[in-house]
């Protein structure tokens, strides 16, 4: 039998599980979408039942094709979204209340309060984030301050807290635990010392026995238990852009990778050496092995895959991303139109909760293909102020760097993005880089491989940066946007 390793992909969009062999061809993928709710606004959620629906019934069809190609299942990988929040009953496993999605914006004003009480220094100087919705603690504290049935599990004791990935691990092994690439996204994890910190759980009044266990990236977390399927000892977890991070093969220190998913996630490797970031980026947890930490600089940015769903989905400027592109290939330029995307706040370097949309330089002749450029020039231009703040914090030049995500399939897009940011783009041959750096997290744990299993030896495609008196004009104009919908 052929020797294969589960992959569990719970992104913001869908749910995937996938089989890999160990020589990385994908065997067979199972794919689920999980819609998102805008209850009100700057409200982002999801249902929990709905997720852990979807991770099981894609499980169940990959292991079924497993079952009839005679594939031998030797472990599993998790990756997830992160920073969303579930709050559940430990008795029954029911979720109290919808997950709070890692958009979110309505734990503002408690941010911007603690903010103006002089403790944001702090939480960054222990966690390497600052205080912002995006974060999971505020969202923790919000269940448990304005859900009646949140508090009241917290009171009679039967109260978890804890992100996707804590959720699927309860339902699929029955235990409580959190992975520390995962913890280490919710502002109440101390970076060094690896644990729940207890002035950060004061900070937000989160008591501690509602948190999960946190275990290292590698470990044996438990056996996936379902219903007419084998047991399968799930090795690795970690969050989807430190798996992505993994997957792209960024094993060397200054390594860059950028995920064109629902947000952008650019995510350098830093070694054993927890980086800098000052204010305007973030210090995190790549991964956690029997080697010990290693540490990641991160620029997260909210709209990309998300944006061009909202001019497809919403605005109908096109039926499908291959529409997008078309549109997008027929024009030489925007026509002078700009799109801010902070339809929830602005991300790195900004870090706006209250920052809106804007579209300017409309004009008589901006047409669907100026209007859905202008939206592939502002992911573009996103990723560009990240490498910049990049290339400060660490003092050293991007040259290159590797790309994922659906959107890094648009070969104007990536021209784009190598033209603003003046940086070579290396196209990964890995489609599936989030899932790939699961598998290989997991089958390192199961003792399969090291961690260079992952190394990746060509780029599919590479997109060469020119015309850089056009990238500062263009750069200039930009920014000149964003400050008008800073704060709005």
């Amino acid at each position: 039998m052929r020797t294969s390793i589960l992959s569990l992909d719970a992104g913001t969009s869908s749910v995937r599980a996938l089989l890999f062999g160990t020589d990385g061809n994908l065997y067979s993928e199972a794919r689920r979408a999980v819609p998102l709710d805008f209850p009100h606004n700057g409200w982002v959620e999801q249902s929990p039942g709905l997720i852990w629906q979807a991770a099981y019934e894609c499980i169940e069809q990959v292991m079924t094709y497993a079952r009839k190609n005679k594939l031998d299942v030797v472990c599993a990988g998790l990756t997830n979204q992160r920073e969303t929040v579930v709050a559940w009953d430990k008795r029954s496993g029911r979720a109290l209340a919808p997950a709070i999605v890692w958009q979110d914006r309505r734990t503002t004003d408690t941010c911007e309060a603690m903010k103006a009480a002089g403790l944001e220094q702090n939480v960054r100087s222990k966690t390497g984030l600052g205080l912002d919705p995006y974060f999971s603690a505020g969202k923790m504290a919000w269940l448990l301050q304005n859900n009646e049935e949140v508090a009241a599990a917290a009171d009679q004791g039967h109260l978890a807290l804890g992100t996707i990935d804590s959720w699927l691990m309860f339902h699929l092994l029955g235990k409580h635990v959190t992975e520390a690439s995962n913890a280490s996204r919710t502002s109440l994890y101390h970076l060094e010392e690896g644990i729940w910190d207890p002035q950060l759980l004061e900070y937000w009044n989160i008591n501690l026995g509602l948190l999960p266990q946190i275990l290292p990236s590698v470990a044996q977390f438990g056996h996936i238990k379902l219903p007419g399927m084998p047991e399968i000892p799930l090795t690795g977890v970690l969050g989807d852009q430190q798996a992505s991070l993994l997957g792209q093969g960024c094993l060397q220190p200054g390594a860059t990778k950028n995920t064109y998913g629902t947000g952008c996630f650019i995510m350098q490797q830093a070694g054993k050496t927890r980086p800098e970031s000052g204010p305007e980026l973030l210090s995190t947890l790549a991964w956690h092995t029997s080697n010990g930490k290693e540490f990641a600089l991160e620029g997260s940015i909210f709209m990309a895959g998300a944006l061009l769903n909202w001019l497809s989905e919403d605005l109908h400027l096109a039926d499908s991303m291959q529409g997008l592109n078309a549109l997008a290939e027929s024009v030489d330029s925007s026509g002078g139109v700009i799109l801010v995307p902070a339809f929830n706040g602005l991300g790195a370097p900004h870090w706006s909760p209250r920052a809106r949309g804007t579209w300017l330089g409309l004009n008589s002749g901006s047409g669907k293909a100026e209007l859905v450029r202008s939206a592939f020039d502002a992911i573009a231009h996103q990723t560009a102020d990240v490498f910049e703040c990049m290339q400060r914090c660490s003092g050293n030049p991007i040259k290159e760097v590797w790309v994922d995500g659906g959107a890094s399939a648009s070969n104007v897009l990536m021209q784009n993005q190598a033209d603003l940011a003046g940086i070579r783009v290396f196209r990964s041959p890995i489609t599936e880089s989030t899932a790939w750096g699961a598998a290989v997290m997991a089958g390192y744990g199961f003792g399969l491989w090291d961690l260079n299993h992952a190394r990746v030896a060509e780029p599919n495609a590479v997109f060469l940066p020119n015309n850089p008196e056009l990238r500062i004009q263009e750069r200039k104009r930009w920014q000149r946007a964003v400050q008008v919908c800073l704060g709005w």
